[in-house]
């Protein structure tokens, strides 16, 4: 599957052998469903289930957790979500990151309410598809760094779902694009993807490429290639959003403010209400130049009303608009190209539907002629997503594309000590080097060499103005790394030589944009042929990219083992969730898929309980049918059935487990299932009875053409005797005397006595003679 989470709503796409992508539909019959979670009472509701109770537990309601995942409490990000929201935010003691405090006094991490949604999406591709979802691809924002997309694993992880790779939105869009295109001469495209949350800007190549597939053969396929973007991490249609829920505030106090008991700013359930209020607005004023908003008792008694004009909107969020160029004007200055030579500008999101966010651009432009809306702009990164898990489990033959998709972040490594212990002598900090810059393609692996001493520890880290790979002044830290296996690889070898030792540090920045450690290697020094160690590998010693034999490399006619240092890594700006703290988050899961699953059980058989009652009322009012039940039986199935009915309504039932309704259907059953069964028998035994006629007729004229051919003394001899023929015309003789006899017997019977003649033992017979 492909899921595509974003800030408002999530999309769900699979690909199942041999059917095409498929975009699943949610038990609403929705296309999306809405990115929020709401906790009741041990239960998680989604969609239109939470939006209904939202505004009764306004703090319990969960919306927008994409802008927090990998965010510090204390960040832009956290303080904004605070604003705008009732809920109850604090900062985790060890992780600095946002925990949520419920109503019920259980504290939940920003990673587990979003795996709550991830397993929901999961849920509805395999009700949609009748499968277990085998692996997924997720989109994510192209500007998200380590953290964020660490967040993001995180939470698949609770959720238990198997993620074949993260993809930037801006990937999935391009690959869904040109899915189904040729492309002769290049072609530069910019996919403009304006969300809820977010912007972003993408310089795309499309060009045909050779790639090798052997030795001496190549082939040629599509590649997309990313040759910039530009984002503004905060531009996206909550802003309009929250201008206008302001804009509603403001109204309502200077009208009713003076009469609030309560402050308008701390009633969670009006500000749930103004928000919802706001959207609707905005959805309004994107087709039309006004709109009329209203909340009925909206707080205190007192009801809401407002006017809203598309130009007022517009003047409104002015700060808004006059952003919207920014994100595509770093897109091209990125990719060194200029917007005379773009082919198309592409829109994508829901944030593009604002008419003026399409005029400024346009502005930008120069001309509307080169915006595209040819992609559909709600669906077109899910549908990529689900292209790219299908390419990837290798289960699927999908056409051939290469992706070729850029790092947003350069990632230094930073050396600010020579060595890990608190007393060893300071050196000067030594020069922060770039080791993946903002033109890496993803995928890549890079080694590092060091000259060290002694243990030492190093940072891997972002920049904090990173406006260009020119290194600044200031870091902030990934992660640190402290190597503690290079002190006994040296005493062990200090004989040979007091010169620094070669340390070789493998990174990796993978497709999915994560950066991964994979070793940390230490060449020994050079020695003599007789002095290397026994079988020519030393303790410990680990294959390496200059090594054939993976043992040892020859360095002007000596050996140098290459050994594996033991290292660390601390996560220092998003500690992992601890495996208690994992195994505490899938223990609630659990516990809340039981009760899931109890209340399921429960609803269905309380369903099916009262469909059994609606059914067997219809049976009873079937005239045709009347014909198998005296009016004695009629009037005491009709009063069960209307006891059954009644009880339902009783608060008895309400508070009923599922084993009283099995209980009570198990009863109508066992009244009612014995008159629906004479039904039909009456009804469906004159077709039975012709049936096995038909069969019997079938094997007769099978025995007489079979006794033709005997006549005939063919060669070579038929495989039955004249004998056998006879025993089976005895044996279909004998069926056909029964058949007769137990016919005589029905007809002596009123419909409404049990059967003689049961359809079973006519098919039965009918078998024994084909047979």
């Amino acid at each position: 599957v492909g899921i595509d989470y974003g800030t408002d709503w999530f999309k769900v796409a699979l690909k199942q052998p041999g059917a095409s992508l498929d975009l699943v539909l949610n038990r609403e019959s929705k296309r999306k469903t809405a990115s929020h979670v709401l906790i009741r009472d041990q239960e998680r509701l989604f969609g239109n289930d939470a939006t209904s109770l939202s505004v009764r537990f306004p703090k319990d309601y969960y919306p927008g957790l994409k802008n927090l995942l990998g965010k510090h409490a204390d960040s832009a990000a956290a303080q904004e979500y605070a604003r705008a929201y009732p809920n109850v935010l604090a900062a985790d003691a060890r992780r600095n990151t946002v925990v949520f405090k419920h109503s019920s006094g259980e504290t939940y991490t920003v990673e587990e309410l979003v795996a709550y949604q991830l397993r929901h999406a999961c849920d509805q591709a395999k009700a949609w598809a009748n499968d277990p979802v085998m692996g997924a691809v997720i989109t994510v924002p192209p500007y998200w760094g380590i953290h964020e997309r660490q967040a993001l694993l995180a939470a698949a992880n609770l959720a238990e779902l198997r993620v074949l790779g993260l993809m930037n939105d801006h990937a999935a869009v391009a690959i869904n694009f040109i899915a189904n295109r040729k492309v002769t001469d290049p072609e530069y495209h910019v996919f403009y993807d304006m969300g809820a949350g977010s912007t972003v800007a993408t310089v795309v190549k499309f060009h045909n490429v050779q790639i090798p597939i052997g030795p001496k053969y190549k082939k040629t396929v599509l590649e997309a290639a990313v040759l910039g973007s530009g984002f503004d991490a905060t531009l996206g249609g909550k802003v309009l959003d929250h201008s206008l829920q302001q804009l509603f505030v403001e109204q309502f106090n200077d009208k009713y403010g003076k009469k609030l008991v309560t402050p308008l700013a701390e009633n969670g359930r009006a500000l749930t209400k103004l928000m919802n209020c706001a959207n609707k607005v905005k959805h309004i004023l994107s087709a039309n130049n006004e709109a009329f908003g209203s909340v009925e008792s909206l707080a205190e008694d007192f009801d809401f009303r407002t006017r809203v004009t598309r130009s007022e909107m517009e003047a409104l969020a002015s700060d808004f608009f006059d952003r919207v160029s920014g994100p595509i004007e770093q897109a091209l200055q990125h990719a060194g190209l200029a917007k005379e030579n773009v082919t198309s500008v592409v829109l994508v999101g829901g944030g593009v539907r604002v008419p003026h966010v399409q005029t400024r651009l346009a502005e930008y432009l120069g001309s509307a002629d080169k915006i595209a809306k040819n992609v559909n702009q709600d669906e077109a990164a899910v549908l990529g997503a689900s292209f790219q898990a299908a390419k990837l489990s290798r289960a699927f033959k999908v056409k051939d594309i290469a992706l070729r998709d850029l790092n947003a972040h350069a990632v230094y490594l930073v050396r600010d000590a020579p060595n890990v212990d608190a007393d060893a002598a300071t050196e000067p900090p030594k020069e922060p080097r770039v080791i993946f810059d903002t033109r890496t393609k993803l995928g890549t692996r890079s080694k590092i060499s060091l000259r060290e001493s002694a243990n030492f520890a190093f940072s891997l880290s972002y920049a904090t103005a990173a406006t260009s790979d020119a290194a600044p002044a200031t870091y902030a830290p990934i992660a640190t790394v402290r190597v503690t296996g290079l002190d006994d690889q040296i005493s062990a070898h200090r004989a040979l030589s007091q010169e620094p030792s070669k340390v070789v540090v493998h990174l990796e920045l993978n497709d999915s944009g994560n950066l991964v450690i994979n070793k940390v290697a230490k060449a020994a020094n050079a020695t003599t042929a007789g002095d290397a160690v026994s079988n020519g590998t030393a303790p410990g010693a680990s294959p390496d990219a200059s090594s054939p034999d993976g043992s040892e490399a020859s360095v002007n006619g000596t050996r140098v083992a290459k050994v594996d240092l033991a290292f660390e890594v601390d996560w220092v700006h998003l500690p992992p969730l601890t495996d208690e703290e994992v195994a505490a988050a899938h223990k609630r899961i659990a516990a809340m898929d039981h009760e899931d699953a109890l209340r399921v059980a429960l609803a269905e058989a309380r369903n099916t309980f009262e469909g059994y009652i609606y059914a067997s009322k219809d049976f009873l009012d079937d005239e045709a049918a009347s014909v198998v039940w005296t009016a004695t039986e009629h009037t005491t199935l009709v009063e069960r059935l209307d006891a059954a009915g009644a009880w339902l309504y009783e608060p008895e039932a309400e508070t009923a487990e599922t084993a009283e309704f099995q209980t009570r259907l198990k009863v109508l059953k066992d009244a009612v299932g014995p008159i629906k069964q004479r039904w039909a028998e009456h009804r469906d035994r004159p077709g039975a009875i012709e049936q096995f006629k038909k069969d019997v007729q079938t094997v007769r004229d099978f025995i007489a053409k079979y006794r033709q051919d005997l006549a005939k003394a063919l060669e070579p001899p038929l495989p039955y005797t004249a004998a056998e023929l006879d025993e089976l015309s005895q044996r279909i003789d004998d069926h056909e005397t029964w058949l007769s006899t137990q016919i005589a017997l029905q007809e002596k019977l009123a419909p409404t006595a049990e059967a003689v003649l049961r359809i079973e033992a006519i098919q039965h017979r009918a078998k024994n003679v084909l047979d």
